[in-house]
């Protein structure tokens, strides 16, 4: 997360595997908490999907 954050890039926090807290990290937050991968790719899409009717 902390690397996207510093790329630039938008980072997503899916609370599966390592992550055990209850939200976003305090520290280098996430800019989007998903509950699993299908919640992740679900909002990546719908993110993406705006910006092409935008273009």
């Amino acid at each position: 997360i902390a690397g996207a954050n510093r790329a630039g890039w938008t980072s997503i926090l899916v609370r599966t595997g390592v992550f055990s807290g209850e939200d976003n990290d305090l520290l280098n937050p996430a800019k989007f908490v998903a509950d699993n991968i299908l919640h992740a790719v679900e909002w990546m899409f719908h993110r993406e999907e705006g910006f092409l009717w935008k273009k």
